[in-house]
């Protein structure tokens, strides 16, 4: 199994309003060379992360959040599992 993963919201890297479409580019091309789990650690919003399974096709996701960032919408998934 590949795992492959960017860190450009973890570190964060580069411009914010930038971010989104650059996760997806590198994320698309891990994908496209043979990666099996994809990774984007640091995205905790639950907006951004419908967005991502929306344009990776993601048939399933996890995200482990940190506590503080917890919060009732996460109860449930938002995504098809």
């Amino acid at each position: 199994m590949l795992n492959a993963r960017t860190d450009i919201y973890l570190m964060p890297i580069g411009p914010e309003a930038t971010r989104f479409e650059r996760t997806v580019e590198r994320l698309r091309a891990y994908r496209e060379a043979g990666a099996d789990c994809l990774f984007a650690p640091g995205v905790y919003d639950l907006e951004t992360i419908q967005k991502l399974v929306q344009a990776l096709k993601l048939r399933s996701i996890f995200w482990r959040i940190p506590p503080a960032q917890a919060s009732r919408k996460w109860k449930k998934p938002a995504w098809p599992v």
